[in-house]
């Protein structure tokens, strides 16, 4: 859906003579190497037209605090939905992982990384 998006909207957006007179907004979360993510990677490395841009879910101004507002969305989407949505963490995010006695750095997913702790 959103390579689609992607391509039916960019015939109007590269037609504006001045890149500031035209704009596009995309808004997203985590849910896979897709359209989405290849413009923020490239974005992140100062490729393309697009300024990345992250919002931390503990910014945004609530009626109830932010343990409260935690808990209701756990209830609602569980705790890997609230990690992939509000935290913007995949299970196909990688992470390092190192061993304070070591120094060892191995590299893990969060799906990996989930399977290690419910073993």
């Amino acid at each position: 859906m959103a390579e689609e998006f992607v391509r039916s909207v960019f015939p109007t957006i590269s037609s504006a003579k001045k890149k500031q007179n035209s704009k596009i907004l995309i808004i997203s979360t985590p849910n896979g190497m897709n359209k989405f993510y290849q413009l923020w990677h490239k974005a992140e490395q100062g490729k393309g037209d697009f300024i990345p841009y992250k919002i931390d879910w503990k910014a945004v101004p609530r009626n109830t605090d932010n343990d409260t507002f935690y808990k209701q969305q756990i209830d609602v989407i569980g705790e890997q939905g609230f990690r992939q949505e509000y935290g913007c963490v995949a299970e196909d995010t990688m992470i390092n992982l190192k061993n304070e006695e070591t120094g060892e750095v191995i590299t893990m997913s969060m799906k990996e990384v989930e399977e290690f702790l419910n073993k």
